[in-house]
């Protein structure tokens, strides 16, 4: 979480008071990656403002209904406050505002063995709730968008390697596994933690209805890896809390190395796109290299080194 836009305090007062909300106080909210946050005390309840810096007014509206979709189904997220009006999204300077219940917990980028199993069961309890008809087919950073940055000459090396990518994952992805409501960007800084418990998983905006599995590979790629290489004891740990809920399918257990090389690739893109093209960063700008090697790491494995 960030912020980007700076609200006046006037504002932020205009915008809690048509939410119903006694504010105490504002405080901006550091970290992420792309919105613009405030965490709001309250008399009653605490809240976060999110100003959300890059997508549309309907696709914020999308996410709100999501949030909404899953309070109905009792899945540990964030809870979307309404404004007096019963909008679940207000606009204020042309960008989108989303105001949720404040989460207790806390992020632990090394996560414990048994926080594994936890994300795992709550990662499949996810998998098992029904998609709503509303949710985009395709993971917005999926193959389908990867060859958008191939061509544009800044690391001819990485896009000549995601081209070839790309070509690899097309022709290899099967077209006969189990597809549901997915997360899609199941790192450590999305997950809270109070008192060794989970509290809740966080920030949905590339939710999507989409290969289980890649959910899956995804999370292996952001919650099991040690000095930027895997640990596998950690990946089973994940798989286990996983099947505890849900029983991965004999064919989504082969294919798991190929969807974590994927949740790889297309990360990669995400970071070449974001800190090059979209937001251009030159101390973030070959951060996308982690995630290439990450996927190379990948290429030489089989089900039987990842399942252990």
């Amino acid at each position: 979480m960030a912020t980007y836009t700076k609200i006046p305090i006037l504002d932020l007062k205009k915008i809690t008071v048509a939410y119903g909300i006694e504010a105490l106080s504002f405080a901006s909210v550091e970290g992420g990656n792309a919105n613009s946050n405030y965490y709001i005390r309250a008399k009653k309840d605490d809240y976060m403002l999110t100003l959300v810096e890059e997508k549309s007014l309907q696709e914020t509206q999308r996410l709100a209904a999501l949030l909404r979709w899953l309070e109905e189904y009792n899945f540990m997220t964030s809870k979307i406050h309404p404004s007096l009006a019963g909008e679940i999204v207000t606009q204020y300077a042309g960008k989108s505002i989303l105001i949720k219940k404040w989460v207790q917990g806390k992020v632990y980028e090394n996560i414990s063995i048994d926080m594994l199993k936890q994300i795992g069961r709550t990662m499949a309890k996810l998998h098992q709730t029904p998609a709503p008809d509303f949710l985009p087919e395709l993971h917005p950073y999926g193959l389908q968008v990867f060859l958008t940055v191939v061509d544009k000459g800044i690391d001819k090396t990485y896009e000549s390697w995601l081209a070839e990518q790309t070509r690899f994952l097309t022709k290899n992805l099967p077209g006969n596994l189990p597809s549901g409501l997915i997360h899609g960007d199941l790192f450590f800084d999305n997950i809270l933690f109070e008192d060794g418990k989970i509290k809740a998983i966080i920030d949905f905006e590339e939710a999507c209805s989409y290969y289980l599995v890649f959910d899956l590979g995804m999370g292996i790629l952001g919650l099991c890896r040690t000095n930027r290489k895997f640990d596998w004891t950690k990946v089973n740990a994940l798989i286990k809390g996983y099947e505890e809920v849900r029983l991965l399918e004999s064919l989504e257990k082969e294919f798991l190395p190929f969807f974590i090389k994927y949740a790889a690739v297309a990360t990669s893109w995400w970071r070449y796109w974001k800190y090059n093209i979209h937001s251009p960063n030159l101390d973030l700008s070959n951060k996308h290299w982690e995630m290439v090697h990450v996927a190379k790491e990948m290429d030489a494995l089989k089900i039987e080194d990842v399942m252990t």
